[in-house]
């Protein structure tokens, strides 16, 4: 599947591509498309956090990219940023196409992450945290309990409340499909799909919500294009084609 192509039977565009930093060349292409002024709160779902710091050199760089300009912004996506795809979220900020972020993935530790970025603009980007899309929800739910003041950003930034938020962007690494062990990596059973996409997660309030959805295959992180694609076909059938009742 070609970067331009996007998956057919679905409610929104959907786009799949190679490499995690191309997510900066469509969340730009989105918000152009849609005339959106500000940015994405992005909800993104992957096995890794992708915070790495810019320098300033590669702060400068973006504060000069013209955004209109979609053939300079995919050059600068596929050359400019890391081949790792670890700094495209912050860059992505630095651009304005994100607002706040929601970052869902098991590596995430209350130790080590970081909770606020400013760009180099002085704007302030919230980030959050989960481990599971089932956080989401529950008694004690980021999106459902109230308590926590974390909680209370969390709701009104991403607009879980009367206000809504109409500029939320999907954004999934199929890494986070996978797991590590006896040094390899797998894919999760197929009874996990079903439990991540039970009827009752809220996961599907955002894919609701979410102006469109990026896909990073990155089959280097899933230990090869066999089980990118096999996880792929799961998500099809238990996500982006599943019809929720």
């Amino acid at each position: 599947m070609t970067v331009d192509e996007k998956l057919e039977k679905t409610q929104k565009p959907v786009f799949v591509f190679e490499n995690h930093r191309t997510s900066f060349y469509y969340w730009c292409k989105a918000r152009k498309e849609f005339g959106i002024d500000n940015g994405f709160f992005v909800v993104t779902m992957d096995s890794h956090h992708d915070l790495f710091t810019l320098t300033p050199q590669k702060k400068a760089e973006i504060q000069a990219l013209d955004l209109n300009d979609l053939v300079d912004v995919r050059k600068f996506a596929k050359d400019e940023l890391k081949k790792l795809n670890d700094d495209y979220i912050f860059a992505a900020m630095e651009a304005g196409l994100i607002s706040d972020i929601l970052i869902i993935s098991p590596a995430h530790s209350m130790h080590t992450r970081t909770k606020q970025y400013i760009d180099s603009t002085g704007v302030k980007h919230s980030l959050f945290y989960c481990v599971w899309p089932g956080d989401l929800g529950g008694p004690r739910g980021l999106l459902t309990d109230r308590a926590p003041q974390e909680n209370r950003e969390l709701i009104r930034s991403i607009g879980y409340d009367e206000n809504g938020n109409q500029n939320i962007a999907l954004d999934i690494d199929l890494d986070f499909f996978t797991y590590f062990y006896c040094d390899k990596i797998y894919v999760i059973a197929e009874e996990n799909f079903k439990d991540i996409f039970s009827e009752d997660s809220l996961i599907w309030w955002i894919y609701d919500k979410a102006r469109l959805v990026t896909i990073a295959k990155e089959p280097w992180t899933c230990n090869g294009a066999r089980n990118s694609n096999q996880i792929l076909k799961l998500l099809n059938k238990y996500f982006l084609k599943h019809q929720k009742q």
